[in-house]
């Protein structure tokens, strides 16, 4: 019977994810969840003349399931396709079931095979999305699944050679890029192929310059991984020997090879970028070589569009050569091709269960691990703590490879387990699995029970899964966190990580009742004890941080690297001794090198130690657009840091940078005058400014501080005349809003340092004095107190305010009062006590980083011990 064509076609998609589309590209949706009907339709579509008997379906979906259910699954199956493809579609001829010629349906699988048959290779490698049936696995149904692998290996195979043929034709034509694609499709299917990675590293060197050897380098770094993960094998000689002359090639060229082989090694934690749909690599802007020369606008694009990086170029502060320059550019070609090798298909926001391994020999048990992986999946889908595949159908059977389980399911983490049984308690063990390399992330506290009910293992189990995949999912938390110990509880989670986000937010006082739950809900949990120090500490409460800090490293000998090293930087910040925290430091990025946490906080204490250098490359490897942590809000310091080594430009651009992600931010309008009044742009940092003023709102109090730093900047910088308008400008803020805000603390302060950089040394000592009064014990203030009596000449009453601040009784001072006593030293010309209370101050924990504005020293930078002791470290 001939079958006429009554309805629009429809497409039926077994490369990659199994779909059926309309002629409109739409998946069908009552189809889309229901993988067992789809694959009906899959493997008919198939068959020789596209039929098979009814026993041979049942036997291959339903074989496990008495007659009479699997026919009427069968019928129900065929029904379904029938009312998407038309009454006529799918039609029984005697015992048979056949797709005929009215189901109006193309299979892209079947399109592959007679493309290979008549070698179109480019409509082969067009047609292969992915690996056939990618995802799909029919529970109860061996034979089907069997079947899926062999089709799944042949149809790759297809592929492969198509893809060989192709890779070959590019190359003679030189169309590189599409060659590197296609060997990289091809190194998907097949991961050992000599000739794929061959074809992909001669692609990516092509170019025969220093960025595409390096590039190359990294692939291959890349297929040893996978080669060693996936199948525990070296990549072939012969690509072994390419890679070796590409390293050598490279090595033969230039000395920057150093820089790049240190973040190809395997010790080298190489962070590959996020994927993203495209991305263009920023620029490498140039610091300009004369001090505070005025470069303009338009100069300033000129320059960041066109980058000139051959010769040497000095800084304020320092000496860059062209290595490092190179260097920069180098490393970002290489974490461009880092970007490109990553498996941006999988979703880390996607977790898929397998069924639990049975370690018992108990056959009473043998179905505990298909209910344990269905109970996780439950209690994780119920609380919505995660997107769980196909909760209700978990992957059964037989043990699948982890990356395997991923890439069928998108997911990028696994949750895999096993039960066993010790005496009378049977003890269920999981662990969170990387699906991207197999790397297990964590193991989580095993659950026991009674053999006879072991409910409440699965129960306790499903709660420590939840708190760990939390953990691993959580951005604020990050690689900082998950190398500490971890909440044994999804409820001790939510606490902790409540806590986390307050403080990540700079909400150190709301954080403390969080960590506080935390730790007592879960009194073995360390990491939130030390959370809690830190939240102390930052809050202003340094007694009580240094009380509990002591105690829980008096009462914890075995600690995790990582909770050693934070709790070793937080002791060490408390007691002022900055290169204790700063070593600390090193080791929390040794045991955390990716976490943004980590980062800032190293970072930050680089910066203490005058190492600004150091944390500039640190500060600048936090993912600000990417973290959940609002770094563009509370600030990384990166600005700052480059500041500090005379990176003008580039502070200006990251200045600019953070200012347009948050454009009403006082702090970044304030970094964006700070640099332009370095640069010698009086009026874009008069621009700025004025910008700042018209804020409304709580952001408006922080104008005056804005101005009168940026008037510090201006004298610093030798444009005296611009400082004293914007110490003018100060005073005309602090006097409106004293008028309008009676007890402004912020307004009297700042109207009192403006009096006093303006050199009307009476009308700031009374300001200072009276703040004084109000707060007799604060330590700036006697400071100030002791700076303008020596500007007014009032010797005696300097030197007794610096007596003063030898015994002031004000805990955790970390040199503080020292270091004031060095500023009233300078104001009297007493430039060898000045240094040597410099010393002391530092010694004692003060930190020095913005030492170049303080106006007591203005008269010291061309002194030599003075310099000696401000010099950079790094």
């Amino acid at each position: 019977m001939d079958h006429k064509l009554t309805g629009p076609r429809h497409r039926l998609q077994t490369l990659g994810k199994l779909k059926l589309v309309d002629c409109d590209g739409i998946d069908d949706p009552s189809l889309s969840a229901r993988p067992r009907k789809l694959a009906v339709l899959a493997w008919l579509a198939l068959r020789p003349g596209r039929r098979a008997s009814r026993d041979q379906l049942v036997g291959m979906f339903w074989g496990e399931r008495d007659d009479e259910r699997a026919r009427n699954s069968l019928s129900d199956a065929l029904s379904h396709i029938r009312r998407v493809l038309g009454r006529d579609a799918v039609r029984g001829v005697a015992d048979d079931v056949a797709v005929t010629d009215a189901a109006a349906l193309d299979v892209d699988a079947a399109e592959l095979m007679s493309a290979a048959a008549s070698r179109n290779h480019v409509r082969v490698v067009a047609l292969y999305a992915g690996a056939f049936l990618d995802g799909v696995y029919i529970d109860n149904a061996p034979d089907f699944n069997d079947w899926r692998d062999r089709e799944r290996t042949r149809l790759a195979a297809l592929f492969a050679q198509s893809a060989s043929e192709r890779c070959a034709t590019l190359a003679r034509g030189s169309h590189w890029t599409e060659c590197w694609q296609l060997a990289e499709r091809w190194l998907e299917a097949e991961p050992a192929s000599a000739k794929a990675a061959e074809f992909l590293l001669n692609a990516i060197n092509a170019p025969a310059t220093h960025e595409s050897r390096a590039a190359a380098l990294v692939a291959y770094d890349a297929i040893v991984r996978r080669l060693d993960h996936q199948m525990g094998v070296p990549p072939h000689d012969t690509v072994t020997l390419l890679a070796r002359d590409i390293k050598s090639q490279l090595l033969a060229e230039s000395s920057t090879f150093d820089v790049a082989a240190a973040a190809l090694s395997p010790s080298g934690n190489v962070r590959p970028l996020r994927a993203t749909p495209a991305i263009t690599p920023e620029p490498v802007p140039v610091v300009d070589a004369t001090p505070n020369r005025t470069v303009s606008p338009d100069e300033q694009t000129a320059r960041v569009a066109s980058p000139d990086v051959s010769g040497t170029v000095r800084t304020r502060r320092g000496w860059f050569g062209a290595p490092y320059a190179a260097g920069l550019i180098l490393l970002i070609g290489l974490v461009f091709v880092a970007w490109r090798s990553a498996k941006s298909d999988l979703d880390q926001h996607r977790v898929v269960i397998a069924e639990f391994e049975d370690r018992t020999a108990d056959s009473t048990l043998h179905l505990l691990g298909r209910i344990a992986a269905d109970r996780i999946g439950l209690y994780l889908t119920t609380n919505q703590i995660v997107d769980v595949v196909d909760p209700g159908g978990v992957l059964y059977g037989r043990t699948i490879d982890v990356r395997t389980i991923g890439r069928n399911a998108g997911a990028g983490l696994v949750v895999r387990g096993s039960y066993s049984v010790q005496g009378d308690s049977v003890s269920v063990q999981a662990r969170i699995v990387s699906a991207r390399d197999g790397h297990v992330l964590q193991s989580v506290v095993a659950a026991t029970a009674s053999r006879l009910n072991p409910n409440p293992a699965l129960q306790l189990i499903s709660e420590r899964v939840a708190g760990a995949l939390a953990s691993q999912l959580d951005m604020v938390i990050t690689r900082l966190a998950r190398e500490a110990s971890q909440p044994t509880t999804y409820e001790v989670y939510l606490a902790y990580v409540e806590g986390l986000d307050l403080f990540s937010h700079k909400q150190y006082k709301e954080a403390i009742p969080a960590f506080l739950r935390a730790a007592t809900l879960d009194t073995t949990f360390v990491s939130a004890r030390i959370w809690l120090v830190a939240a102390y500490g930052n809050a202003g409460d340094m007694p009580r941080a240094d009380s509990l800090a002591k105690a829980v490293d008096a009462t914890n000998q075995h600690l995790l690297p990582v909770e050693r090293a934070l709790l070793d930087y937080w002791l060490a910040n408390i007691n002022g001794n900055r290169q204790k925290q700063y070593d600390a430091g090193q080791r929390m990025l040794r045991g955390a090198p990716n976490s943004d946490l980590t980062l800032f906080m190293v970072g930050f204490a680089a910066i203490n130690v005058n190492r600004p250098l150091e944390a500039v490359r640190l500060l600048q490897r936090i993912p600000v657009k990417d973290s959940s942590v609002s770094w563009n809000v509370y600030g990384t310091r990166l600005s700052f840091a480059l500041h500090m080594v005379g990176r003008f430009d580039d502070e200006l651009i990251e200045a600019r940078r953070r200012r347009a992600a948050v454009p009403r931010l006082i702090q970044a309008i304030a970094e964006e005058a700070r640099a332009l009044a370095a640069l010698g742009r009086i009026s874009d940092a008069d621009r700025a400014i004025t910008d700042a003023a018209a804020l409304p709102g709580y952001q408006s109090r922080s104008v005056g501080s804005a101005m009168y730093y940026t008037g510090l900047e201006m004298r610093v910088h030798g444009h005296e005349a611009a400082a004293r308008g914007m110490f003018a400008r100060t005073i005309d803020w602090a006097l409106h809003r004293t008028a309008d805000e009676p007890g402004s603390e912020d307004a009297h302060r700042m109207l009192a340092l403006a009096y006093y950089s303006l050199e009307n040394w009476q009308a700031a000592d009374s300001l200072f004095r009276i703040q004084l009064a109000a707060t007799p014990r604060n330590i700036a203030t006697m400071g100030l107190v002791g700076v303008s009596a020596a500007h007014c000449g009032d010797t005696t009453e300097a030197r007794r305010i610096s007596n003063a601040l030898t015994t002031v009784n004000v805990p955790y001072s970390r040199g503080v009062n020292t270091m004031w006593r060095a500023r009233i030293a300078a104001v009297l010309d007493q430039k060898d006590e000045t240094i040597r209370l410099m010393r002391q101050a530092i010694n004692e924990g003060a930190i020095i980083d913005d030492i170049h504005l303080w106006p007591e020293f203005l008269s010291l930078h061309g002194y030599a011990p003075y310099k000696a002791l401000v010099k950079l470290m790094g």
